[in-house]
């Protein structure tokens, strides 16, 4: 997610991002309101734990 926000910094539009990526903007929007005040560790060990506690 930080690469797509330095890419719209640059100018980029939102779809060209998710295209740059290969998502659906919906896909975005959702990682952003899970994720989106989190830095990249967090949000892949929030990952890890979620993942890990389903399994419990």
């Amino acid at each position: 997610m930080a690469e797509g926000y330095k890419l719209m910094a640059g100018g980029m539009t939102l779809a060209e991002v998710c295209g740059e990526f290969v998502i659906a903007e919906s896909r975005w929007h959702r990682w952003v309101a899970r994720y989106g005040g989190t830095g990249a560790n967090n949000a892949k060990q929030l990952g890890e734990l979620e993942v890990r506690h389903s399994r419990l």
